[in-house]
């Protein structure tokens, strides 16, 4: 999550118990909390669905987080599979967006045998939609070397990535709401609305 973002999310205070959790080391408990006290309804379904992805996965709290030399209010690092919270800006709608950063990742690293079809086609969706951009003349100098993970990370920390994602024609339809649908499908992110309300709910995160 960027600096930006801070102010285009809403900002929902953590309960006390999720945010000892999280100071404690303990996402889990943090992630139980949030499914079961958000006070946003689908920030409570969203927090449950993602709970099976995140067994393996750190957090930990931070006086100050940098990405790319600038403060942000959180960040998820792939490598370690560890999500830092800023400890003054930390919030429900933050620690989601890094969870479902965090949960992404480790989608793609699952046997597939332990996945549902539909999760199976939602990763096939995002997999044929990031060959298409790495071969995609406005994409493939930066991203033409690197993996799935490694793209969808990036699509989740890099503003101006979404920006050009958003924005780029000849497509079907924007890459960018491309990628947070296969991203909904995966997890079964559903509301009562249509699936364009609910993709329109993780583009906010």
């Amino acid at each position: 999550a960027n600096a930006y973002e801070t102010a285009s999310r809403t900002s929902t205070s953590m309960s006390d118990t999720a945010a000892t959790a999280v100071a404690k080391g303990d996402l889990m408990t943090a992630m139980q909390d949030l499914a079961k006290n958000a006070k946003d309804k689908f920030a409570r379904e969203a927090a449950a669905k993602l709970l099976p992805f995140l067994a393996n996965t750190k957090v930990e709290v931070a006086n100050e987080v940098k990405v790319r030399g600038k403060v942000v209010d959180a960040k998820y690092d792939p490598k370690t599979n560890t999500i830092t919270l800023s400890r003054e800006l930390m919030s429900e709608e933050t620690l989601l967006h890094e969870a479902v950063h965090a949960a992404t990742v480790a989608a793609i690293d699952a046997d597939p045998k332990t996945l549902t079809t539909a999760q199976r086609e939602a990763l096939m969706d995002l997999r044929k939609l990031f060959e298409r951009i790495k071969k995609d003349v406005e994409f493939s100098g930066e991203y033409g070397e690197t993996d799935l993970k490694e793209f969808v990370s990036e699509v989740l920390s890099n503003r101006q990535l979404r920006d050009k994602l958003d924005n780029k024609v000849g497509y079907e339809r924007s890459p960018l709401r491309a990628v947070w649908d296969a991203i909904a499908k995966f997890f079964g992110f559903e509301t009562k609305g249509s699936a364009a309300q609910t993709s329109a709910q993780i583009y906010k995160l």
